[in-house]
């Protein structure tokens, strides 16, 4: 150990920034309390720039929720502890609630809507114990911000709106999406921007896309990508906004007109789709005989500096992927797909997970083989103890998942962008 300490000590400060710039940044968090000069280092901008030009770790917040007849809320167990998996390393990480601020006792969150580079935000109950705030909180730097009431009226969880995070690491700050999902509401699109801690509207979809609600949407290269469902064909479209320009465009992509709404998902800084298709299963041979279809799941990526056409990554068959699951309930889901793209810039795996039972599975393109990942340290409560229930919810009607895959950074360790 002293030799250990001769060693580090006695190895230049630039050495010393190149090597833990590699390691994942809850270790790097750790490490915070081996010594004051490290302590030091880690907040350093300049060390924080070295982490993000060399981090190759992405993680995949999970959550549980339990489903009751009139609302839904964040299993207790998840509640009181975030977690998530280290996907290279296949690790999971929990930060219990006397190591983050993230949730207080008295304003705990009950859904997690979006999650970027740390940055967690959630739906709490308000001060009057009816109306609900968003929560911004950094599960790295331990801090949180209730922020301003919100533009959109949100009565019930069919209410809940599409919440996109985007931190901007050079002008240090963030910015909250919200996007109307209601469909009996008219489309209608927010911003929240920490740098002035207050609201405004942004203009809509033009009304010939006839974009009604919302159903996915993520930020990549300060562009936000939105599916929204048409009103008079119920089909889905994609679009794009340009915060600068204030202005909305149609991404040119056919999407199948499903009840399970498609999902975007932003991977090593390229944008996805996942979605379920139906695609016919053999000839009828029979005149007026009605045609077959099977379900399939597929992951096309967007392209989104040409024309906007979507590539093929994977389709497997709901059939195959229950089988891989091992799980044949009616229900069956995906719940999130993460594209896993190798150094050369080729996407060989994909990790899934089942809605229903949190599985985590590595699968294989090329060999159509897969991995089962390790379970979730965290066992869904049979929680009895909500206030506000009447008896007939003590027990939930149906458990599912979640998960946001995501970066995380250093920088806020140093940072006042959160109170």
């Amino acid at each position: 150990m002293d030799s250990n300490r001769c060693l580090w000590g006695g190895l230049p400060s630039e050495v010393i920034e190149r090597v833990l710039s590699f390691l994942p940044v809850p270790d790097l968090c750790r490490f915070r309390t081996v010594c004051k000069r490290w302590n030091e280092l880690l907040c350093k901008p300049n060390f924080h720039d070295l982490c993000e030009l060399n981090r190759k770790n992405a993680y995949l917040f999970v959550t549980c929720y339990l489903e009751y007849r009139a609302f839904t809320m964040v299993d207790y167990n998840f509640k009181e502890t975030t977690s998530f998996l280290d996907l290279e390393a296949r690790r999971w990480y929990l930060i219990k609630p006397g190591e983050s601020r993230a949730t207080r006792n008295d304003e705990e969150m009950i859904y997690v809507l979006a999650v970027d580079d740390g940055l967690v935000c959630g739906l709490a109950p308000g001060k009057d114990g009816e109306d609900y705030s968003l929560v911004v909180s950094d599960v790295i730097a331990r801090t949180r911000r209730e922020l301003p009431e919100w533009p959109i009226a949100c009565d019930s969880d069919d209410d809940l709106p599409i919440i996109v995070t985007a931190v901007d690491v050079s002008s240090r700050s963030y910015k909250v999406f919200v996007l109307n999902s209601c469909e009996l509401e008219e489309t209608g699109m927010h911003v929240y921007e920490s740098c002035t801690n207050e609201w405004r509207a942004l203009k809509n979809p033009p009304e010939a896309l006839g974009a009604r609600n919302a159903v996915s949407a993520v930020a990549l290269h300060g562009i936000l990508y939105a599916i929204f469902r048409q009103e008079t064909r119920g089909r889905f479209v994609l679009l794009h906004y340009n915060l600068q320009e204030d202005s909305w465009k149609e991404v040119s992509m056919s999407i199948p007109r499903k009840k399970r709404h498609p999902q975007l998902v932003v991977s090593s800084n390229r944008l996805f789709v996942m979605m379920w298709m139906g695609v016919p299963c053999g000839s009828c041979s029979e005149q007026g005989s009605q045609r077959k279809f099977q379900l399939l799941f597929e992951l096309r990526e967007i392209l989104v500096t040409g024309s906007g056409a979507g590539r093929v990554v994977a389709r497997i068959s709901k059939t195959h992927l229950q089988e891989i699951f091992d799980e044949q309930d009616k229900n069956f889901d995906i719940a999130y797909a993460v594209p896993c793209i190798n150094s050369s810039g080729a996407c060989q795996s994909i990790v899934l997970m089942s809605r229903l039972s949190g599985v985590l599975i590595s699968y294989d393109l090329v060999n159509r083989s897969a991995i089962v990942l390790p379970a979730h340290p965290l066992i869904p409560s049979s929680y009895q103890g909500f206030s506000r229930n009447p008896s007939p919810y003590s027990n939930p009607l149906a458990i599912y998942y979640q998960g946001k895959y995501t970066n995380l950074s250093l920088r806020n360790l140093s940072s006042r962008f959160l109170e």
